[in-house]
């Protein structure tokens, strides 16, 4: 994994929250008005909304795990 700066040093916890399935903490690290879109589906906006979008994105799925393989960090994004 690469090595990542002090910013980016909550992502691997967002991740786990999303492989536990632990939407309440997974919505923690979002924005009120954030939006939420896995794959075509529909956008789902606000908090309570992606907590219902994501579960539904993962609920086909015995298990889910992200594994961070690279990330980039640039001034205003980082990218995993």
């Amino acid at each position: 994994m690469t090595t990542m700066t002090k910013t980016a040093e909550w992502i691997p916890r967002l991740l786990r929250s999303i492989d536990e399935r632990d939407w309440d903490t997974f919505v923690s690290y979002l924005t009120d008005d954030a939006e939420f879109r896995y794959g075509s589906g529909s956008t789902a906006v606000g908090r309570e909304s992606i907590k219902s979008a994501a579960d539904m994105a993962v609920s086909p799925f015995a298990a889910v795990e992200h594994e961070i393989l690279s990330v980039w960090e640039g001034p205003d994004s980082t990218v995993l």
